[in-house]
């Protein structure tokens, strides 16, 4: 397995379960520090993505089995809630464009909410309609990169922190991984390595693709300022992303966030 995020560190477990020896590569000194702790920690209750795909399947398939995870495990998790909010009326008919996705894909309890629901629940947001999930969650992901290595470990998989591919031969029996200090014989290699994903792809002899960095940055409210907000509140999604929104970490912080600024380099 390369690359030791939530995704590597999750596939490692179960195939350990089921099992097969592992090996999880991991260039950094501890896990998933890269996308998988930079991001809001939202666990996403599924309504964004057209029904029927796999995107739209393994979001409230792994919602609902995160949820169990976060609790067997216990990681810092909460089942907070969302508000998707319209800035007028004349943009109720998207949010029940959205809410129809979201019932599509099998999300629970999506509601078009008013204005008195709205306050109730977040006082200091100004809106005349919104759609309300209340399924969508937050999790504290660098805790949860840890639950994972312990489970992937638990299990029998074997963890090396601060081991960076450098090459890859292919043998008939499967592939020679080259690391700084050692070789490692593997019959089957997973790529999780996020955002050098293609550069791994590319080392493996696989599938050729390219990763464009998008860099995302938040504002972090004053501590003052906490009180502003109690959950999740989120825009209308853009095109191209969920917009910026409002989010209410398990440490009690408020972000604003993220810009998305795509970059000509990764670091």
């Amino acid at each position: 397995m390369i690359g030791a995020g939530v995704t590597g560190l999750a596939s490692a477990r179960a195939i350990a379960e089921c099992g097969q020896s592992v090996c999880v590569l991991e260039r950094h000194p501890r896990p998933g520090m890269d996308t998988s702790t930079h991001n809001s920690g939202v666990i996403h209750a599924g309504m964004y993505y057209p029904a029927g795909t796999l995107k739209a399947r393994l979001c409230v398939e792994g919602r609902r089995l995160l949820y169990e995870f976060c609790a067997r495990q216990g990681v810092p998790h909460r089942k907070s809630g969302k508000l998707i909010v319209a800035h007028d009326e004349g943009e109720r008919q998207q949010l029940e464009a959205l809410k129809a996705r979201g019932d599509a894909n099998g999300v629970e309890g999506l509601e078009i909410v008013d204005r008195e629901f709205i306050v109730e629940r977040e006082p200091a947001v100004d809106a005349p309609v919104a759609l309300w999930s209340p399924e969508t969650g937050i999790v504290n992901a660098e805790e949860l990169a840890k639950a994972l290595l312990r489970s992937a470990t638990d299990a029998g998989a074997i963890f090396l922190p601060g081991t960076k591919l450098v090459g890859a031969d292919r043998q008939s029996d499967g592939m020679v991984l080259r690391t700084e200090r050692e070789q490692i014989h593997a019959r089957v290699v997973v790529n999780a390595a996020g955002l050098y994903a293609d550069d791994v792809s590319r080392m493996l002899g696989g599938e050729t693709f390219t990763i464009y960095p998008c860099r995302g940055e938040y504002v972090e409210l004053a501590p003052s300022k906490r009180s502003i907000v109690n959950g999740l509140v989120y825009p209308l999604p853009h095109q191209h992303s969920l917009g910026v929104h409002i989010v209410k970490t398990m440490n009690d912080d408020v972000w604003l966030g993220p810009t998305a600024c795509f970059q000509e380099r990764k670091f």
